[in-house]
């Protein structure tokens, strides 16, 4: 097979694909016109630091090693299959010949097969603890939703990630984010990382109309954003300017135009956004429920404010009066009645369809004191986790090492410079929105492992502008007893 080099550029990737697939001589042109995916990134051919990525990965001989994934495929109007580990052929599609090249190459330098089973039924926890019960060693990784693995490592069904041989948990290709914020007392059972894409796409943002920001004379806020000063004050301003109450009845309705259209599981993704958090971790690095400052209290009363403030948030799981009961919070951002709409990043690939040109934003800071801007990924995240009847531990740890390697290089930039900023979005200022937002990512632990259902309860509190200390004084027994058996088990 010829040589294959990727420039550090990653637009170059598509090229690289279309090399890879045709590699049988020994030529390094392509025919560009073969892009079908359009919008395509145009193509600098300057000097540039390169990338063998042939011989990136360091070749092992693993004896034909048959490593068998299971996969849930979760929520396909909204996710979509991005998130699987293989796929049969080339399609034209940059991350899918992505994905397929990044998996021929492993499997020719490390003489190994990629099998994977497809679920649809999100019971993947399900699946493993039978078969680990069983003594059945019928797959040796499995990627799930987070809130369905956390349970099992609780059982004591999964390998601990820390101490796995020569597995790089320290690797830039995991996300140092989930490892931080899913060890506990140097356990790890899950995590995510390049080599699958879904904690990208799980991952909330703020949408919003530009054409409506245009038509309100409203400034664009990036540079607000760059600026540091994109906190929760500044956008209710902007939601101010946007709520309209269309047909003057004093009653805010699905048929008037918002300053926000979102769901309830944007209050956790708020507060993610403004630095605080339900459970906190004590002095020691381990959990805690209850230890709250004023500053949390503070912001909860302005997420009240943010959400309930007359026209400011259309919340389409609450009964807003004719709403229909069917429609998603994107389906109003679409037909141009919100300027604002948080959403995961999936939903991007929905937005396309707009007329109207639409930009993306962090969730704002609760105020300029805040240092940093942090991005919630949602519970629904699919983690990777071992089982303990994997009995191939070391070649199982050199295939993950491997392919994630080769995603930073292959369906990262994929996902991002061509599938994303170069097809989606339209303007030039996304992409430094998105790089703000992959930046900071916090995963909730708590939505991994349960703890007296203590996101679920904040939700329905802030829904009903319940006081937010009295629902903690209600669960904080629970949701204690709950943390302190996971404690136990992680000793």
């Amino acid at each position: 097979m010829k040589k294959i080099v990727l420039k550090r550029a990653a637009l170059l990737f598509t090229v690289v694909l279309l090399v890879f697939i045709g590699a049988c001589g020994e030529t390094d042109t392509v025919d560009n016109n073969d892009i079908t995916s359009g919008n395509n990134p145009e193509i600098i051919d300057e000097p540039t630091e390169e990338i063998d990525i042939m011989t990136l990965v360091p070749q092992q001989n693993l004896g034909g090693f048959n490593i068998r994934f299971l996969t849930d495929i979760i929520w396909d109007w909204d996710f979509g299959p991005l998130h699987m580990v293989y796929v049969e052929e080339h399609t034209g599609e940059p991350v899918y010949d992505a994905i397929y090249t990044r998996n021929a190459i492993v499997e020719e330098r490390l003489n190994i097969k990629i099998e994977e089973t497809v679920r649809t039924g999100n019971d993947s926890g399900n699946v493993i603890r039978r078969l680990v019960n069983a003594g059945d060693d019928e797959y040796d990784v499995v990627l799930s939703q987070s809130w369905s693995i956390g349970p099992i490592a609780m059982e004591g069904l999964l390998v601990n990630l820390n101490e796995i041989p020569g597995l790089q948990i320290d690797a830039p290709w995991w996300d140092y984010a989930s490892i931080r914020d899913y060890t506990i007392r140097n356990h790890l059972y899950f995590v995510t990382g390049d080599y699958n894409l879904i904690s990208n796409d799980a991952t909330w943002m703020l949408f919003f109309n530009k054409q409506m920001m245009q038509d309100l004379g409203l400034d664009m806020p990036y540079e607000s954003v760059l600026g540091g000063k994109w906190t929760f004050d500044k956008q209710i301003e902007y939601m101010k300017s946007g709520a309209r109450d269309v047909d003057g009845d004093g009653i805010w309705s699905y048929d008037d135009i918002w300053g926000q259209v979102s769901h309830t599981q944007h209050y956790t993704g708020i507060l993610i956004a403004a630095g605080e958090n339900l459970i906190t971790r004590d002095s020691n690095g381990l959990p805690v429920f209850g230890e709250l400052t004023e500053r949390f209290y503070n912001v909860y009363d302005k997420i009240q404010e943010k959400m309930k403030g007359p026209g400011y948030t259309h919340n389409v799981y609450v009964n807003i009066p004719n709403a229909p009961g069917s429609r998603h919070a994107t389906y109003e951002f679409l037909d141009n009645k919100a300027l604002f709409c948080t959403e995961i990043l999936a939903h991007t690939r929905r937005f396309r369809q707009m007329e109207s040109d639409f930009g993306v934003l962090p969730h704002p800071k609760f105020d300029e004191n805040q240092q940093e801007y942090f991005s919630y990924v949602l519970g629904q995240v699919t983690v990777t986790c071992i089982p303990i009847t994997n009995s191939e531990l070391e070649k199982t740890s050199a295939v993950l090492d491997a392919l994630g390697m080769l995603s930073s290089h292959t369906i990262q930039p994929a996902y991002y410079d061509i599938s994303l900023i170069g097809k989606f979005f339209r303007d030039d200022e996304s992409a430094a929105m998105i790089d703000i937002i992959r930046s900071n990512r916090v995963y909730g632990i708590s939505d991994a492992f349960g703890w007296g259902d203590a996101t679920g309860q904040f939700q329905n509190a802030a829904v009903n502008g319940q006081p937010i200390a009295s629902m903690i004084e209600r669960i904080e027994a629970r949701v204690t007893t709950a943390i302190e058996r996971t404690l136990e088990r992680f000793d």
